[in-house]
């Protein structure tokens, strides 16, 4: 995880990337999550689910998502 964190912040020099292993209370997302700040504010965050696990029967099975509230970025004023 350290060589990727380092990786993205040579490739994308005007983003910050940082990992935080600390423990989160999400209870939706399962294992590796990640979150997008924009001014401090979260507009994307995304992570690994185990409801197609559960659905297809299939421990094997691995689906990583991502939303964004497009109502949030134009509330904050990070879009017009």
């Amino acid at each position: 995880m350290d060589r990727l964190v380092d990786h993205l912040n040579v490739k994308f020099p005007s983003c910050l990337f940082i990992e935080d292993r600390v423990d989160s209370t999400n209870q939706y997302y399962k294992g590796l999550n990640f979150e997008v700040y924009v001014d401090g504010v979260n507009i994307v965050d995304g992570g690994f689910v185990d409801w197609t696990q559960q659905l297809l029967g299939n421990k094997k099975e691995r689906l990583l998502i991502s939303g964004t509230g497009m109502d949030l970025q134009l509330i904050t004023g990070l879009i017009q």
